[in-house]
């Protein structure tokens, strides 16, 4: 059934409200976005309402049905929220209200998924925690086995879609019999031989040094285990493997179905407040040396950055099974963006500390906000500004992608993989005049 067009004239009058000649180019980039996340985010909530918050119900959902979701969505932003007509503040707040219940749930998630595994603290009790890793696991291997084996009767007629889980589910395949083999567990697919000369399927390299293999493997097992115990709880988790693009080392990976809307991704590292920035030429001997564009800048200028963060997640204080963001890569020319960037701020009001959430926020402050800097003005006291992904289009066992946007910087140079996908956006984001 084809979209009304009564439904498509009143989103394209929304548009053109958007572009008022009162904003810069930057302000208008950012209410598109803000308005994107916001419309896919409402169209969520209305398909887990009407699927009981099943979200692979809301996968299975008719096409006609969605569609009449997506107007309703939009149609809501404008006659109920006015969208159009609020101010970007405003309109940041509201998008806002809306991640921030999936951001508890997250963390939520994470902290019931912690108590389940009972993860060790001390050396005596790894034995019986690999060992509870290990039912998990296996049992995983024997459901991709079994996934695998019904696609492989079907490629004939495989979509992009199916292509693309293919994929992610041969690596995860290859990926479980690696920790097979490394434990020396009893698997049907365990590997024989394990080549040191290249990356595996977790992107990892053979150190020389068995006791870091060791850990790393250790590391890997307890994230993938959280990874298949957070997918039961929240319909899909993120993993870290080899990346589907050859050249790009790691990628993250969307482990189960996230339906448009969802939050699925936190970048983790230390914040920068906006007014730590305002010293150029200090700021700019702080960050001259970001080689793997690791710096993230939010819109209201608070700086994220990721380069001391580990690639493989650590379990401490700061730290949850979601903070792989600054991981996940920039589309190859072959690929599209399948998220995009959104700002996450944690509030006094979501109460994380009474509710023992506090410790899985992946973030840090170099130094505190100052009392009378720019937050005086926010409506709500925000305890950590964040910063995280958001998945533009339903998302499901395939890698996760977004448009790093890189600025020009003075030479207008970029690196060899780095390739642009919407030149106006891109331009749009960097010019504040």
């Amino acid at each position: 059934m084809a979209r009304s067009i009564s439904t498509l004239a009143k989103v394209k009058g929304i548009w053109k409200t958007f572009f008022r000649k009162t904003e810069t180019p930057r302000e208008i980039q950012e209410r598109h976005d803000l308005y994107k996340i916001a419309l896919a985010s409402t169209y969520r909530g209305l398909r887990l309402a009407q699927n009981g918050s099943n979200l692979l119900g809301s996968a299975e959902t008719d096409k006609c049905q969605l569609e009449h979701m997506f107007d309703k969505a939009s149609e809501s932003l404008e006659n109920e929220t006015k969208a159009h007509e609020l101010p970007i503040r405003s309109l940041r707040f509201h998008v806002q209200s809306l991640i921030q219940p999936q951001a508890i749930e997250m963390l939520q998630a994470c902290k019931d998924v912690d108590e389940k595994l009972q993860i060790p603290q001390d050396d005596e009790s790894h034995y019986e925690f690999i060992n509870r890793c290990k039912d998990y696991v296996l049992q995983e291997e024997c459901n991709v086995v079994e996934t695998l084996e019904q696609m492989s009767q079907n490629l004939s007629n495989a979509t992009q879609k199916d292509n693309r889980q293919h994929s992610y589910l041969k690596q995860k395949l290859n990926a479980i019999q690696i920790l097979s083999t490394f434990y020396e567990w009893e698997s049907s697919t365990s590997m024989k031989d394990m080549d040191r000369d290249s990356s595996d399927s977790f992107g990892y390299l053979m150190n020389e040094n068995e006791d870091i293999n060791r850990s790393i493997r250790y590391y890997q097992l307890m994230n993938f285990t959280k990874a298949l115990l957070l997918r039961d709880r929240l319909g899909y988790s993120t993993v870290a493997l080899k990346s589907t693009i050859s050249t790009a080392g790691r990628g993250v990976f969307l482990n189960g179905f996230a339906p448009a809307g969802s939050l699925i991704n936190f970048f983790p590292g230390s914040i920068w407040p906006k007014e730590y920035l305002l010293d150029v030429r200090a700021a700019s001997n702080v960050f001259k040396n970001d080689p793997k564009h690791q710096l993230s800048i939010r819109y209201d200028d608070v700086l994220v950055d990721c380069r001391k963060s580990p690639y493989t997640v650590l379990d401490n204080d700061r730290s949850n099974a979601f903070s792989t963001g600054h991981i996940v890569n920039h589309p190859s020319m072959l690929d599209k963006p399948n998220s995009s960037t959104v700002m996450v701020d944690f509030v006094e009001r979501m109460k994380l500390k009474d509710a023992g959430l506090e410790k899985y926020i992946p973030n840090t402050y170099i130094k505190p906000p100052m009392m009378f800097g720019p937050q005086a003005m926010d409506r709500e006291r925000v305890t950590m500004h964040g910063f995280g992904l958001i998945a533009s289009r339903d998302i499901e066992n395939e890698e996760l992608f977004y448009d790093y946007r890189l600025s020009p910087g003075d030479d207008a140079t970029y690196p060899d993989w780095y390739h642009i996908c919407d030149e106006e956006e891109l331009r749009n984001r960097w010019t504040s005049s």
